[in-house]
C-alpha cells in the first residue's frame, strides 16, 4: 500500500489538469456536430504555390497591398456537416477579397462520427491539406509529436498579422503548445462556462417557488422538482443526459475549497481525485481518490468529498427518467414540455429559450446558476480556462502556409470579417442588435438558415456576439464568462496538461474499471453508492492507479 501510494503522489502534481481545458463552454460533446451530411464539398479553382513562413512574415498586411497575389486554392479538412448556405458565404468572401487575398477553397466536410479516424488516416498518409481541425482529445498530441503540424510562431505576436496577434495573444498561446511549439490555434468563446439548470419559470411562478419564479438555491430547485412530480403527470421533473448524469449540480470539489488549496484533478478516462497543495502551491501534500480509506482523507479534513455527491445523486434519482442512462437527448424532452428541468451551460440558453417559445408561447425559461460564486459573479474566484479543446492546425507539408495564415489573419482582423464566417451574411442570415448581440431576420427559419459550428473554425472571445434569445437574467452571465479579467489567470495549474504516454496502459485498465460504475453513480441509480465507490477504488489501487 505505501509503495503504491508513493508512486501515486509522485504523479499527482503532473496530473493536476482539471482547471485547464476549455470545451467551448457548453457542450460536453464539443467538437462533435451532426453526422448526416455528405463528406466532401470541393471548389473548382486552381492551385498556386507559395513561399515559406520565414520568407513571408509580412503576409497579412502586405498581401492586402496594391499588388494582387497569384490565385490560390486552399484545401481544408473540417469536422461536421456542410452548413446551410455555405456556398453563399464563400462567394461573399471571394467578392470581398478577390483583389487582396485572392484565395478560393477546396473544403472537405467529414461527419463528426467519422472525423477522428479519417483525420488520422489522411494526416499520417501525407494527404495534401492546408488547414485542418484537430483537438487534444483527437490526435493533436500524437500528430504534433510526429512533426505533422507546422510551427505557427512566426505568424503570432507579429504586427504584420494584427488579426492573429489580437485573437491569439501570448498569454493564451503559451498554454496551447504541443511538442513545445505553437502548432495549434485555440478555438473558444469564453474562459469558463457557467453551469446551470434550465427550468419552466412560469410553472415555478404558478407554484410560488423562488422569487417570482426565480430559483436561487438547491432547496428551491428540489421544491420545484417535487411540484412537477405532484402536478404534472407524465412529465419528468429533470431530464439527464446518458453520459452526464447530474453533471456539475452536485460537484464534489467546490470552488470554495480552493481557499484551502484543494483542487480536483484527472488522469484521463474519468479517473478523478482530490489533491491538496502547500500554501505556496508549489508542492502536492496530499491526494485521495473517491472512496479511499479514511487515512487518505485526513489532510482534507477527514471528509471524502464524493460521498455526499453520490448519496445526493441517489436521493434525487426519483426526479429522473427510469431509463436515464439511455437518454441521449434530454433537451428534446425539456423543449416540448415533457421535462420540467434540464442541466446544461450558459451558451445553451438562447436555443432553448427560442424552442420553448415556439412550442408553448406561454412558457418562460428560468435559469438557475447553481454554483454560488458563479451566481454572484465573483471576480477572480474561478481560474481562467485557456487550453482549448478545439483547434486549427496547418500541416507542415503544405506549400501554402503563408496564404493559409493570411486567410486566418483576415478572419480575425475585424468584427465584420469574423461575422461573415461565424454568423453569415448580415441582413440575410443575421441582424445586429446593439453592439454585441444578433438575431435572425424576420421570416428566417433556424432549420434552413446558415448554421456553422463555430468551434471548428471561428470561435474567439474578441468577436463573439450574444444571441438576442438570451433571457434578460442569463445575458449578464454569458457576458461575464467571455471577459478574461473576471477570472484568475495566475493559478499555478493554469494551462497544465498531463502527459500520460508513460502510463497509458494503467490509465486504460483503471478507466475500464471505473467506467463500469461511473455513469450509474452519476445518475444516482445504484443502492449504497458510496460502498460501490469504495469497492471500485480498492480495485483501482490494485491495478496501479
Amino acid at each position: 500500500m505505501l509503495q503504491k501510494r508513493s508512486k501515486w503522489m509522485a504523479l499527482a502534481l503532473a496530473a493536476a489538469m482539471c482547471a485547464g481545458t476549455l470545451t467551448g463552454c457548453g457542450n460536453d460533446d464539443a467538437g462533435q456536430g451532426n453526422s448526416s451530411a455528405p463528406e466532401s464539398q470541393s471548389s473548382e479553382n486552381s492551385v498556386g504555390g507559395q513561399s515559406s513562413a520565414e520568407e513571408s512574415s509580412k503576409g497579412g498586411a502586405e498581401q492586402a497591398g496594391a499588388e494582387t497575389p497569384d490565385p490560390v486554392t486552399l484545401k481544408v479538412l473540417m469536422t461536421g456537416d456542410k452548413p446551410n448556405d455555405w456556398d453563399a458565404v464563400l462567394d461573399e468572401f471571394y467578392n470581398r477579397t478577390r483583389d487582396t487575398l485572392n484565395i478560393t477553397f477546396d473544403w472537405t466536410w467529414v461527419p463528426s462520427a467519422d472525423y477522428k479516424d479519417k483525420l488520422n488516416v489522411k494526416m499520417t498518409a501525407g494527404e495534401e491539406y492546408d488547414l485542418v481541425f484537430d483537438a487534444p482529445w483527437m490526435h493533436l498530441r500524437t500528430l504534433s509529436q510526429d512533426g505533422i503540424y507546422a510551427d505557427l510562431s512566426p505568424y503570432l505576436n507579429n504586427d504584420d498579422y494584427p488579426g492573429l496577434k489580437l485573437a491569439f495573444p501570448e498569454d493564451v498561446m503559451k498554454y496551447n503548445k504541443y511538442s513545445d511549439i505553437n502548432c495549434a490555434l485555440p478555438l473558444f468563446w469564453c474562459y469558463g462556462g457557467q453551469n446551470l439548470v434550465m427550468y419552466r419559470q412560469d410553472w415555478a411562478k404558478e407554484w410560488n417557488i423562488g422569487t417570482d419564479g426565480q430559483i436561487n438555491s438547491h432547496d428551491e430547485l428540489k421544491e420545484y422538482l417535487e411540484a412537477v412530480l405532484a402536478n404534472k403527470p407524465g412529465v419528468t421533473p429533470i431530464a439527464l443526459k446518458n453520459n452526464r448524469g447530474f453533471y456539475h449540480l452536485f460537484d464534489a470539489v467546490t470552488v470554495e475549497l480552493q481557499d484551502d488549496h484543494i483542487y480536483q484533478g484527472t488522469l484521463g478516462k474519468d479517473i478523478f481525485f482530490a489533491y491538496k497543495l502547500n500554501d505556496e502551491e508549489t508542492e502536492v501534500v496530499a491526494t485521495a481518490l473517491p472512496g479511499d480509506p479514511a487515512e487518505y482523507w485526513e489532510p482534507f479534513g477527514g471528509v471524502d468529498f464524493w460521498k455526499q455527491k453520490v448519496e445526493t445523486s441517489r436521493e434525487w434519482n426519483k426526479y429522473c427518467e427510469t431509463d436515464s442512462l439511455n437518454q441521449a437527448d434530454p433537451g428534446a424532452l425539456f423543449q416540448i414540455g415533457k421535462a420540467g428541468a434540464y442541466i446544461d451551460t450558459i451558451d445553451a440558453v438562447p436555443k432553448y429559450n427560442s424552442l420553448l417559445r415556439n412550442n408553448a408561447p406561454e412558457a418562460e425559461l428560468g435559469v438557475y446558476i447553481h454554483e454560488e460564486a458563479a451566481r454572484n459573479m465573483e471576480k477572480g474566484v474561478y481560474t481562467a480556462s485557456v487550453v482549448a479543446s478545439n483547434c486549427l492546425c496547418v500541416p507542415a507539408s503544405s506549400d501554402k502556409i503563408d496564404r493559409t495564415m493570411a486567410f486566418l489573419n483576415w478572419m480575425f482582423e475585424s468584427q465584420e470579417n469574423h461575422d461573415l464566417f461565424e454568423y453569415g451574411i448580415e441582413g440575410v442570415h443575421w441582424e445586429a442588435v446593439g453592439d454585441s448581440q444578433y438575431k435572425l431576420p424576420d421570416g428566417v427559419e433556424t432549420t434552413t438558415n446558415y448554421n456553422p459550428l463555430g468551434y471548428n473554425l471561428s470561435w474567439n472571445p474578441n468577436y463573439y456576439r450574444f444571441s438576442a434569445d438570451y433571457t434578460e437574467y442569463a445575458l449578464p452571465y454569458a457576458e461575464f464568462s467571455a471577459d478574461i479579467t473576471n477570472y484568475n489567470t495566475d493559478s499555478r495549474i493554469t494551462g497544465f496538461s498531463f502527459k500520460s504516454d508513460s502510463v497509458t496502459t494503467e490509465i486504460t485498465q483503471c478507466g475500464a474499471i471505473l467506467g463500469e460504475v461511473l455513469a450509474p453513480l452519476n445518475h444516482g441509480i445504484l443502492d449504497e453508492p458510496y460502498q460501490v465507490f469504495q469497492d471500485t477504488t480498492a480495485q483501482l489501487r490494485e491495478n496501479d492507479v
